[in-house]
């Protein structure tokens, strides 16, 4: 008797482990594999996306006198934050100037170069699918202006499709950030 409750049990836990492999591959091909392949997909897009970024770099004003270029960095897309896009981060000294001498060395530039000025608690400049902002600070203990250059995600030719929202949330462990150009 024992032995035969002993093969039942047996059987019972095989099957239940088949069930639990069906499941995780069928979980598998659901949700990792779409998203691996979006990721995969989106790194090919970052020399694209540089190369945007350094064509609006080409198009800026040159800096204020008396500023410098401290350091550039990216965002986005290899970045630990989990937005999806590119972004390219400018640092300057802001020097003897104030943050109203920078906006409006910029905004004069940027307007007659076909721009048009946001404000969404900053100053955002776009145009077609590109943003760039500028933050300039003059405290005490910070002095310097960046610029922010980036451009929207969903309507460049070569950004791959995005999954389901759910998918994306997932993975990125509920913060989902998708650059948009004019921001939403």
């Amino acid at each position: 008797m024992k032995t035969r409750h002993n093969n039942l049990l047996a059987k019972v836990v095989i099957i239940l482990m088949a069930l639990l492999a069906i499941c995780a591959l069928v979980l598998w091909a659901v949700f990792a594999n779409p998203y691996k392949v979006f990721r995969a997909q989106e790194i090919k897009a970052i020399s694209q996306y540089d190369a945007l970024n350094d064509t609006i770099v080409q198009g800026l004003p040159k800096p204020p006198e008396g500023t410098e270029l401290i350091s550039n960095g990216v965002g986005g897309i290899l970045s630990p934050s989990s937005e999806h896009g590119r972004l390219l981060r400018l640092t300057y000294s802001i020097g003897n100037l104030y943050p109203a001498d920078i906006f409006a060395h910029y905004e004069n530039a940027l307007v007659l170069q076909g721009w048009q000025q946001l404000y969404f608690g900053e100053i955002i400049y776009f145009r077609n699918t590109s943003c760039i902002k500028i933050n300039a600070y003059n405290s005490q203990h910070l002095k310097e202006y960046y610029i922010s250059i980036w451009h929207d995600f969903t309507r460049q030719s070569f950004s791959p499709s995005l999954p389901p929202m759910w998918v994306l949330r997932f993975f990125d462990f509920g913060e989902t950030d998708i650059l948009t150009c004019p921001p939403s």
